[in-house]
């Protein structure tokens, strides 16, 4: 596994992305599982972008 150490701007940038993510799939009354269907991503991926990881 690589770590990979992300300023702090840009930390602030991906967990707002993540935030918006997630608000728009409680909007649609999406589960990340359906969510990464839909998208072709894998479920776990759009936790990280939730988290802002």
């Amino acid at each position: 596994m690589r770590i990979v150490l992300i300023p702090m701007a840009n930390k602030a940038l991906l967990t707002a992305f993540g935030d918006r993510i997630r608000q728009l799939r409680h909007r649609k009354n999406l589960s990340q599982e359906q969510l990464a269907e839909l998208t072709d991503f894998h479920r776990t991926y759009i936790g990280m972008v939730e988290r802002g990881v």
